[in-house]
């Protein structure tokens, strides 16, 4: 489908800045865009658009050469003795100005939590372990 100029600006913001895009890069932006989207000269926008992305220019580039090696995983047979902790965000502001989640996954059922922070401090981070560990039980190993 051909795209108006006046709206190329939106295609290129929802194919690359959207959350579940991930700013990602030229190749994986512009195979997106050209799934639905064409427009004469859209592989130069598209280039111009991602070395533009101010998000991507401060966020220092992740690159692996070579995969990590599989490494084999312990059984855990308790719940609750072994989780994974981790941070997803910045996500776009809530209504109640929540930014950033706190996921917690229990390594043993599958169980997982979610916790909504404004912030990321150290404090808040705490905070909102403390109140999952008191219900939960505390982990052997995070």
């Amino acid at each position: 489908m051909a795209v108006p100029e006046s709206l190329r600006h939106l295609v290129l913001q929802c194919a690359h800045d959207n959350c579940l895009s991930g700013h990602s890069g030229f190749k994986k932006t512009l195979s997106n865009v050209q799934a639905y989207f064409s427009w004469p000269g859209l592989s130069n926008d598209v280039r111009c658009y991602t070395r533009s992305c101010h998000v991507c220019q401060v966020r220092p580039r992740v690159r692996s050469d070579r995969p990590a090696p599989f490494q084999p995983v312990t059984l855990v047979e308790i719940p609750f003795q072994r989780v994974i902790i981790d941070i997803v965000g910045p996500l776009p502001v809530s209504q109640n100005r929540y930014e950033y989640i706190l996921t917690l996954v229990d390594l043993s059922t599958r169980w997982a939590e979610g916790v909504p922070l404004r912030h990321i401090s150290a404090k808040d981070v705490a905070q909102s372990l403390f109140d999952l560990f008191c219900r939960l039980g505390f982990p052997c190993e995070i």
